[in-house]
């Protein structure tokens, strides 16, 4: 495929008719100053497959068989600098974000709906303090628990267990963060099991 993955050919079903032509009609920017992110809202007529690359202060947004469009103005924000557009000679379109600099970025998110793409930089938190963790949220999982113990020691079952251990690092490290200035938001606090779904909604 172009970004460069495998399927296997008893997989692939071959059409007769071409893919029809995909063109970003619109980029829209927006900061959001509550959740510290920078948010671009492409439409267009189909979700591309598409590829994020990170390099120092550059992060490409490459769209496979896509045209780039859409003009794309930056509001005021302490991640973006600028984003370019361009459409290279292999039909993807590629939108590069010029950051302020490269340790404020903290991750990013790519979500795709019926045409609407979305991609989300996350800015470093901002902290009130030097030395202190004071204005920032974070969020801790334990892992495993309830049912799920996890790997079990050289003692098996009469050893302890990765859940219960994961439990006291994490109870341990919430105290050392929140004696910071931090707050901590923990996904288990006890033995329970919470299935992926349950662990991102708390997210």
């Amino acid at each position: 495929l172009p970004d460069g993955t495998y399927v296997d050919k008893s997989s692939v079903k071959v059409y007769s008719y071409s893919m029809p032509k995909n063109k970003v009609s619109s980029a829209k920017v927006q900061y959001k100053k509550e959740t510290n992110t920078i948010e671009t809202e492409f439409s267009m007529k189909m979700d591309a497959l598409y590829d994020v690359q990170v390099d120092g202060t550059k992060v490409k947004f490459v769209l496979y068989d896509t045209t780039a469009g859409g003009s794309v103005s930056v509001p005021k924000n302490p991640l973006v600098k600028s984003v370019t557009r361009t459409t290279d000679s292999k039909g993807r379109a590629i939108y590069t974000y010029t950051l302020y600099d490269e340790d404020k970025l903290c991750g990013f998110d790519v979500t795709t709906e019926n045409g609407k793409m979305v991609l989300t930089l996350k800015s470093a938190p901002i902290l009130k303090e030097k030395g202190s963790l004071k204005g920032a949220v974070i969020l801790l999982d334990a892992g495993h628990g309830g049912k799920d113990n996890g790997t079990l020691g050289a003692m098996g079952s009469m050893g302890p267990t990765e859940k219960d251990i994961n439990l006291d690092l994490t109870l341990r490290t919430k105290k050392a963060l929140e004696a910071m200035g931090a707050k901590v938001i923990l996904v288990r606090d006890k033995d329970v099991y919470y299935t992926l779904n349950d662990r991102v909604a708390t997210i």
